[in-house]
């Protein structure tokens, strides 16, 4: 009986009348509002998955598939931008622009009950002890060009290990490592301009992501590196994992698809790219290594639909990893390392890149007139939709239903008391704006992705002028 009142008083205010008469209502009645309350709503996978094509390609209009979505000198411009700020980092006097908030976690560990790796709150001297450890005082405390040699996770203070909100509420705790800011390739110029107090940890800023890396993970540069780095000939690594081997024999980090990497030469197989090594004194020097034509291809692609779906092809089914940490990426991290092989600069976060490009506005549009919006003015393959938190690419439109590619974590459901929670995708997937749409119903509310969308960009398109 205490578990049947429990439920009761977490019912909305308008079923707890006719909830109240369930005492004296037969068992089966009892035991509906106990399951709308107590079990987990719409575990089962939604329906967009096996009977939405799973295949980019499936939505390509053969019409337009291979005419590019900007002419040749658009995209040479694009691309000449992309390498801008790519190198910014080694032309810099100070912090960069795009660093606007270093510190922020410290203000989160004041401001918030946070928890460690061990699902209980930080003790209240952690704090004090961040603070001591990042050395706010003292920043910006030098300023010295580097390059990653490894592929590393850029933390928001100098620690490998995680740190949560409330990991007892949906959508909190793993994977919602709030440190994790995203992951840089090996061979990404930056700038050094902080040391943690040990001096193990340094802060490091580009103009995608800044923060902590573990000092062993970067070299820093001379006028002679940079000068021998920068090149007029750039491959996109088009893969993840596979092994380089350097010309001396050495190892090298597994490549990553969205990195590019200079060409020094031409093989009867592909390409010797310059790689980055690190000596016993920190500084970085010039290696070589060759890299198949399989897994990378001359900087940028061709923006065409057909080389877009082909990029999307790669992704699907990819697991999701918040920060794209652990081998995986998240929805923004997606769109970034989709696009960089065409020359494309998106931003790290998915606020930021649905700023990129034609941005449509979609807030004040009625929900019904969105996809009609959507349909009319969209290019698929070049358009981001966005909501708060998360990105996606439109495709298309199929069955009278826009069409979207995107790596996601779940869909939100709600139950009749309130409760709040996930059907879970976790990883790369082709779905309508209104995935699990068939599962609303009294026990089961689902969020519209549709009623949540606040824009569209059209990231580039051929001029008509």
């Amino acid at each position: 009986m205490h578990l049947l009142q429990t439920t009761i008083l977490s019912l909305p205010a308008s079923m707890r009348q006719h909830a109240r008469v369930g005492i004296f209502l037969p068992s089966f009645v009892i035991m509906a509002l106990l399951l709308c309350s107590c079990t987990p709503p719409c575990v089962s996978q939604v329906r967009d998955l096996s009977e939405m094509p799973q295949q980019p390609a499936a939505y390509l209009d053969r019409m337009t598939a291979t005419t590019p979505l900007v002419d040749r000198s658009a995209q040479h411009r694009v691309a000449q931008h992309f390498l801008t700020r790519y190198f910014s980092p080694w032309h810099a006097c100070g912090p960069l622009e795009e660093t606007q908030h270093p510190f922020w976690a410290l203000e989160w560990l004041e401001s918030n009950e946070v928890f460690g790796h061990n699902l209980l709150p930080l003790e209240n001297k952690a704090v004090t002890r961040w603070q001591q450890r990042c050395a706010v005082a003292e920043y910006p405390s030098m300023t010295r060009y580097a390059i990653s040699v490894a592929h590393t996770d850029v933390r928001a203070l100098p620690t490998a290990a995680p740190m949560f909100n409330d990991p007892r509420q949906t959508g909190e705790g793993f994977p919602f490592d709030y440190l994790q800011h995203g992951v840089l390739p090996a061979g990404t110029p930056l700038l050094i301009t902080h040391t943690s107090q040990e001096g193990n940890w340094l802060f490091i800023e580009t103009p995608l992501l800044y923060g902590w890396v573990p000092a062993t993970a970067v070299a820093r540069v001379d006028d002679a590196f940079k000068d021998a780095y920068i090149s007029t000939r750039y491959v996109a690594v088009l893969e993840d994992g596979h092994r380089l081997r350097s010309t001396d024999g050495g190892a090298l980090p597994p490549t990553r698809a969205g990195s590019i990497l200079p060409v020094l030469d031409h093989t009867e197989s592909g390409y010797v790219v310059a790689v980055p090594h690190i000596n016993a004194q920190g500084k970085a020097i010039m290696g070589q290594a060759s890299i198949s034509r399989d897994i990378a291809r001359p900087f940028p692609l061709p923006f065409t639909p057909a080389q877009v779906a082909q990029r999307c092809s790669y992704f699907m089914h990819q697991p999701y990893s918040w920060g794209d940490r652990f081998h995986g990426r998240d929805c923004s991290g997606t769109m970034r390392d989709l696009f960089t092989p065409f020359g494309i600069w998106l931003p790290r976060n998915s606020g930021d890149q649905s700023m990129v490009g034609r941005i449509i506005d979609l807030e004040e549009t009625p929900a019904p007139q969105r996809r009609v919006r959507i349909a009319s003015q969209a290019i698929p393959f070049a358009t981001l939709l966005h909501m708060r938190g998360h990105i996606m690419l439109y495709l298309g439109e199929y069955e009278d239903r826009s069409v979207v590619l995107h790596t996601v974590w779940g869909i939100r459901t709600r139950s009749p008391a309130g409760t709040e929670g996930r059907i879970r995708i976790g990883k790369t997937a082709i779905t309508s704006l209104e995935p699990g749409k068939e599962k609303n119903g009294i026990w089961c509310r689902i969020s519209s992705l549709l009623e949540r969308l606040d824009q569209m960009n059209v990231i580039h398109q051929r001029s008509t002028e």
